[in-house]
């Protein structure tokens, strides 16, 4: 099968958010005033309630702006430190922008798609303000015809009508000639089964494959996502 339109995700298909993560926490944190040796501790136990935010989200659970105003608030109140999440949320996001560490090989792959005359998408539920910046910071737009942010277009991955805007939004679109390449089993895997487009899940991190959902193909490097598409 050739496909002509390439749906990426950001955050672990071509970013490294764990190490974007990684280093925006600890700016963050001393900058808030956190001494060195607790910051470990913060980013214990952050990481962990900011995934079962983000699954809420998906879910339809909560708002972008409950997750966004609030996560910080929790961590620093479990500390027994105020907290005003609003501001907190707006100093992460400036650290969490400065990030644009990719995964290595992104680039070099995203150059050989446009070689071959593909059409290529970047499709995030991310923090509009955030990832807009990293992908600045890595200067990544060029390659993109469009980037299509679930926060910007009303609709959170994987809803089906996330996927039914973008394909609205693209020339001479077709659902049998699309991909979608993402980590995410709930947002990009279950979206792209909801939409009727074929996926490849980009299995990076080698999570279980015995949790996988029927995803049209599963890699976990570039080198083989070359051979599908």
């Amino acid at each position: 099968m050739t496909y002509q339109f390439l749906l990426f995700d950001l955050d672990n298909t071509l970013f490294n958010f764990n190490q974007a993560q990684d280093q925006a926490l600890l700016e963050f944190l001393s900058e808030q005033g956190i001494a060195g040796d607790q910051i470990p501790a913060y980013v214990e136990y952050y990481v962990p309630l900011n995934h079962s935010l983000w699954k809420k989200l998906e879910a339809g659970l909560i708002e972008r702006e409950e997750l966004i105003n609030t996560r910080f608030a929790l961590l620093f109140q479990h500390f027994g430190q105020p907290a005003k999440g609003e501001d907190l949320a707006a100093a992460y996001q400036v650290c969490m922008g400065r990030q644009g560490q990719l995964i290595e090989g992104a680039i070099d792959f995203l150059t050989a798609c446009q070689k071959q005359n593909k059409r290529l998408f970047a499709i995030s539920n991310g923090i509009s303000k955030i990832q807009r910046a990293r992908l600045d910071h890595a200067k990544l737009n060029p390659y993109f015809e469009q980037i299509f942010i679930s926060e910007e277009i009303g609709h959170v991955k994987p809803s089906k009508d996330f996927f039914t805007y973008v394909a609205s939004q693209i020339s001479e679109y077709t659902n049998d000639q699309a991909l979608v390449i993402g980590d995410s089993l709930s947002a990009d895997i279950q979206g792209a089964l909801n939409a009727g487009i074929d996926c490849v899940w980009f299995n990076r991190l080698s999570k279980d494959k015995a949790l996988t959902l029927p995803a049209n193909y599963v890699v976990d490097n570039y080198s083989d996502l070359a051979k599908i598409i």
